[in-house]
């Protein structure tokens, strides 16, 4: 689904409809941080106002989670801590999405890293976005 930078940004519901959302959910809980990065990416240039900050969040903590596996430990805390600002305002359900949980699962990971632990294996939990589908 290409949109056209003519068309209206995507509405809410829209998104939430859009086959490209759970896409992108789906590599981001398996851990294909690149890939949901460019499904994200793509429903970003579709989408403004409150859409687009949750968007962003979800790119940024993709963001993070692939300077973890590439040991670029500022690149971490950057897009980790930007990606954890876009999110602080959504601390509750949206669109099905648990974003408190992702946002406290993915502070404990920044915890953990300015402290100097290394995170590639480590059994601390990895972020994750939860979605109630019923």
């Amino acid at each position: 689904m290409v949109r056209s930078s003519a068309r209206r940004p995507l509405s809410c519901s829209e998104l939430y409809r859009d086959p490209r959302f759970f896409h992108g959910i789906a590599l981001f809980n398996k851990g294909d941080w690149y890939s949901s990065h460019d499904v994200f990416e793509s429903l970003w240039g579709d989408t403004s106002g409150s859409e687009k900050l949750l968007l962003q969040g979800f790119l940024q903590i993709a963001v993070g989670n692939f300077h973890i596996e590439r040991n670029n430990l500022n690149g971490v805390i950057i897009t980790l801590s930007s990606g954890l600002m876009n999110l602080e305002s959504f601390r509750f359900n949206v669109l099905g999405i648990d974003i408190n949980y992702l946002c406290i699962i993915t502070a404990n990971y920044l915890d953990a890293i300015q402290k100097g632990q290394d995170l590639r294996n480590s059994e601390l939990k990895r972020s994750f976005i939860q979605i109630d589908t019923g």
